[in-house]
């Protein structure tokens, strides 16, 4: 039987909502109109005096205190609606983009869904600056209203409300969204979800989980499938993962391909600007990383490595957080989470599968006889050596720009400009003569290797050697932990792939499952994927 599948599918203007600025004409002085740049808005249920219909006697509100500081609203208007529910005079909210032209399907707003008060007459206005790209009048007939009107860059929008659904009642506006919450099922899904999620152990690589699907909608409206905008799938009402628009293709008129990513896809497109650590906090490294692309994390379980010593060079968040994971023993997962998590495998046995379990089509393979494991050790120390790292001469003069380096450099040094910010890395500089030069002195990199030998190994055993010469925050520290980790994770050589009709568990848990060819296996479950042509049954990779 075909599972039931539910992708909700936010249609936004991504980073829109936080860009633009939020100004009512008529507003009570204990709320905000830019509260509405919040990414989730809350109307609490309070009574308010002076208000009609709008305070029930069954002790599920609370009147509003004379201190409202705090008090966690969108934005109310201090004008009320009349007896014949209009304004005394329109309320007009403008909102107007800090940050460059959007382009959105319409928006999304919620008033007071708590007493279902909303406004019934409603005028949009779509600018360019000063240049009226398009006008529109809405009949609003719910408090959670989609006004729909597809407009490409604009900057300024103009909201003209002219009365309520109620009378005597202030306009409350809890959420504003650029665009449009859609839900798609299995009948316009069809077979066509590929949902890929994987882990290392060890964190030698940090996996993109992924999802793709085909799209064959029954609206003729046109959806964009911005990049980044985000996706939420569910299998049998069960979540299963947040992703985010990668590439989206219009392939005819109904048909939509559409390619999208994990969080640790959107970590791959932004940098981090790394450094030279000495005794680093581990998880406050951490919380730079995710600090600079804006990713939420949790780190479940203690570290076993608590600080590092090292370097990180200026490259992705996804590359950083690799080299900080693997130093210190832990792994990251994004399945069926709303943010990345951070943990240690854990090696109890949550459950067994038996052959009952198991759909037909079971494999297994087995690796050659782990011989060696050699990691290299990294040690860093101020040099002497001077390196130009810009000439204006050759490269011209500049204003705020960025140079990253291949190396590590300190005592950084610029004449005929100045120094705006600077790391290890990197220089953000401004040089106005022809002769500027930015120069910085090097570090020494010294290396030695730590050796974990196979000492159970056949005479004959073909030699298998695992070396990690890249791992830039491993030394003298945490070697030998790090190199017996590799060493018991290359050790298991079987690795099972199996359908499992009822899996409960999920990545980086721990199994025992029927094996066909070699006896039960106990291991962690490595990927875990769901495809339309398998009826949505997880595969598990099991090592």
């Amino acid at each position: 039987m075909l599972n039931e599948i539910k992708l909700i599918y936010e249609d936004i203007a991504v980073g829109a909502k936080e860009s633009f600025d939020y100004d009512m004409s008529s507003e009570e002085d204990f709320s905000n109109a830019n509260n509405l740049k919040e990414t989730v808005g809350t109307l609490a249920p309070y009574g308010t005096v002076g208000e009609q219909n709008q305070t029930f006697l069954d002790g599920v509100q609370t009147l509003f205190h004379n201190d409202k500081t705090g008090v966690d609203i969108g934005t109310y208007s201090a004008l009320l609606s009349g007896d014949d529910k209009t304004f005394d005079s329109p309320i007009i909210l403008t909102v107007t983009s800090s940050n460059g032209n959007y382009t959105s399907q319409g928006f999304t707003l919620t008033f007071d869904d708590f007493t279902d008060t909303y406004p019934v007459n409603v005028n949009i206005k779509w600018y360019r600056t000063s240049t009226l790209l398009d006008e529109k009048d809405y009949v609003v007939n719910a408090s959670q209203f989609y006004f729909e009107n597809f407009v490409q860059n604009f900057n300024k929008v103009v909201f003209e409300f002219t009365d309520l659904n109620m009378p005597n009642n202030r306009l409350k506006i809890n959420v504003f969204e650029f665009g449009v919450i859609r839900t798609y099922r299995n009948d316009e899904l069809g077979n066509s979800i590929d949902l890929n999620n994987e882990i290392s152990q060890i964190s030698e690589n940090l996996f993109i989980n992924t999802l793709d699907f085909k799209l064959v909608t029954k609206s003729n409206l046109q959806l964009l499938f911005q990049s980044k905008q985000p996706l939420k799938l569910y299998i049998n009402d069960n979540f299963k993962g947040l992703f985010f628009v990668k590439e989206g293709k219009r392939v005819n008129e109904q048909k939509y391909k559409i390619n999208a990513e994990d969080y640790i896809g959107i970590m791959d497109s932004v940098y981090f600007e790394g450094g030279i650590y000495t005794n680093k906090s581990t998880s406050s490294l951490i919380d730079e990383i995710f600090t600079a692309c804006n990713v939420p994390y949790q780190i479940n379980g203690d570290i076993p490595i608590a600080t590092l010593t090292g370097y990180i060079g200026y490259t992705t968040c996804r590359e950083a957080l690799k080299q900080v994971l693997f130093a210190c023993g832990m792994v990251c997962n994004t399945a069926e989470k709303e943010y990345v998590e951070i943990f240690n495998i854990d090696t109890t046995t949550l459950s067994s599968y038996t052959e009952d379990d198991i759909i037909v089509g079971q494999s297994s393979s087995n690796e050659k006889n782990l011989t060696e494991v050699r990691v290299t050790e990294h040690f860093y120390k101020t040099g002497n050596e001077t390196t130009t790292l810009y000439d204006a001469s050759s490269s011209g003069t500049c204003t705020n720009k960025l140079i990253t380096f291949d190396k590590p450099y300190h005592t950084l040094t610029i004449t005929g400009g100045t120094i705006v910010r600077s790391g290890s890395n990197f220089a953000v500089i401004t040089v106005s003569s022809s002769t500027g030069t930015l120069t910085g002195k090097n570090y020494v990199e010294t290396t030695t290797e730590y050796s974990v030998k196979n000492e159970n190994i056949n005479v004959n055993d073909l030699e298998n050697i695992i070396t990690i010469q890249d791992a830039t925050l491993v030394g003298i520290d945490n070697a030998e932990y790090v190199a017996n980790k590799v060493y018991d994770y290359y050790l298991k050589e079987d690795v099972v792939t199996s359908k499992i009709v009822d899996l409960q568990e999920g990545l980086g848990k721990t199994i025992r499952i029927y094996n066909t060819y070699l006896g039960d296996k106990t291991g962690v479950i490595e990927a875990i994927k769901y495809n339309g042509s398998g009826n949505y049954v997880p595969e598990v990779k099991v090592r």
